[in-house]
């Protein structure tokens, strides 16, 4: 392992990572991994839900965060919001949600995934340097009737399902179906069952502790990325909220649930606040929200910015040595 000592900073040393869940907002950790790139850091192992489900699996795969970025600022987010049938109006909104529970179908997003991924020649688990079994990627979703959730690809065992086999595209699309705004998942087990998989974030909507329970020594930093609101919202959002309709509600609802900050994470151990990157989501002056699908490449393009910049901040004070005798 690589740790060559640069003013405080490890250049070319290994490191895990975590990211929140985040929705279009994803490409502010791709800047975040630029950085870290910048200055010499590898990945080794990495976690995430939702929006950080994209970012670790991409990156799993071999992504450099200069070849995500344009992938990403070249995406058109609105082709996500399809529906499976066509039909008119509020009354197509209901029919959606009555038969699949959901406004949108995410078949469009799984398709978009599924051949990225493919240009690093990854399909399945078995694809990811280290196999299902590395621990590598681990990516969080919410089995429904279960009332539990589920750490991809390990607990897909639950189900009879072989996790060297397991699609990545589909663990990904389980991880960021946001629920009512897009159909759940349909997981059908080895029994014949069929489970309701959804986004992990309703449950915890930051897994650093997929990469550290707070036990075990670590040999390698791990880090966590989260994104921050910190721009008031303008009188133009509080006076648009009166003129809601059903997708508008479901959407800002669960925008309002998923965009909390480390919502549901309660395995809170020393030294957290000292390894997280905070990313802040202000472009302008306002916060992009998560389920913002309209977002422009102006935009996009400025959050990964801001994933830079808060990137390079933490960078000037972090010490990996410094760190470890603060936790011990």
């Amino acid at each position: 392992m690589h740790t060559i000592a640069q003013e405080g900073i490890y250049v070319g040393m290994l490191y895990d990572i975590a990211f929140m869940g985040g929705g279009v907002r994803g490409i502010a950790f791709c800047g975040a991994v630029a950085q870290l790139e910048k200055t010499g850091y590898l990945p080794r192992k990495l976690a995430g839900v939702s929006a950080g489900a994209i970012a670790a699996a991409c990156f799993a795969s071999g992504f450099t965060a200069t070849e995500l970025k344009k992938e990403l600022l070249e995406l058109d987010y609105s082709r996500f919001k399809k529906r499976d049938y066509v039909a008119l109006g509020l009354i197509s909104r209901f029919k959606n949600l009555r038969r699949d529970f959901g406004v949108y179908s995410a078949d469009e997003f799984e398709k978009w995934l599924t051949i990225l991924l493919l240009k690093k020649g990854v399909r399945t688990f078995a694809d990811i340097k280290g196999g299902a079994t590395g621990k590598c990627l681990q990516l969080t979703a919410a089995d429904i009737q279960g009332k539990r959730l589920l750490v991809l690809p390990d607990d897909l065992k639950l189900f009879g399902i072989d996790a060297n086999k397991f699609s990545v595209a589909k663990a990904v699309r389980m991880s960021m179906s946001i629920p009512l705004f897009y159909e759940p998942y349909i997981l059908q087990a080895k029994n014949g069952k069929q489970y309701k998989i959804v986004d992990g974030g309703i449950f915890c909507n930051y897994p650093i502790w997929l990469l550290d329970d707070g036990c075990a020594k670590l040999d390698v930093p791990v880090f966590g990325a989260k994104l921050i609101s910190d721009a008031l919202p303008s009188d133009k959002d509080i006076n648009i909220a009166k003129k809601f309709k059903l997708a508008d509600y479901i959407k800002t609802v669960f925008a309002s649930t998923l965009d909390a900050t480390g919502h549901g994470y309660s395995r809170v151990v020393t030294g957290d606040s000292q390894r997280t990157i905070n990313i802040s989501v202000a472009v302008d002056g306002k916060n992009i929200i998560s389920t913002d699908f309209d977002i422009n490449k102006k935009s996009a393009s400025a959050l990964f910015n801001n994933g830079e910049h808060a990137t390079k901040a933490f960078l000037r004070t972090w010490n990996f040595d410094r760190w470890k005798k603060m936790r011990s």
